[in-house]
């Protein structure tokens, strides 16, 4: 089994909003994303991955949501998650298939729990609700209902260097 190459592009606008001392931040961000890899199966998934997030930042946290547009081209049992190829099931048998549309929408949230700034390092508590929009049988998600939660960390470790640890269910 091999990882898909992937090759990012994006660009983001930030929209600050601000009404009598209020903290207020919009941020729309867009990026692509194409990939392309065997994942065990016979031939190559190819995947393209364009998502539209609009995010709401708020003091210690914010709240984002997620309208994909993915473009997949696999063997059946491999479907795209959040941009990314996945096998879902143990068969990839059968004929190449390709679709084209709307992803799985994603709802999300973070809260900052510990700030590094007053404690060892920072440490975010998330959660997210992934909505069965896309279509199932051409590849674009699960077309299932789906929750997630996780902690996500960072260290910064000198001024060039910051690590990251996440763990998400």
């Amino acid at each position: 089994q091999t990882s898909p190459a992937s090759t990012s592009y994006g660009t983001e606008q930030i929209i600050p909003v601000e009404k009598s001392n209020v903290y207020s931040k919009w941020k729309l961000n867009t990026s692509f994303t194409f990939s392309a890899g065997d994942l065990g199966a016979s031939t190559s998934t190819k995947t393209f991955y364009w998502p539209f997030t609009l995010r709401r930042y708020f003091e210690r946290g914010n709240i984002s949501f997620t309208v994909p547009y993915i473009s997949q081209k696999s063997r059946p049992g491999i479907n795209a998650i959040k941009g990314r190829p996945y096998r879902t099931r143990n068969s990839t048998a059968g004929n190449e298939r390709s679709g084209k549309g709307i992803g799985d929408l994603v709802l999300e949230g973070r809260y900052l729990l510990f700030d590094e700034g007053q404690e060892a390092f920072n440490l975010t508590g998330m959660g997210g609700i992934k909505r069965r929009t896309a279509d199932r049988d051409k590849g674009l998600g699960t077309g299932e209902l789906d929750n997630t939660f996780g902690a996500e960390t960072t260290k910064t470790l000198s001024e060039l260097w910051t690590g990251y640890m996440d763990l998400y269910y």
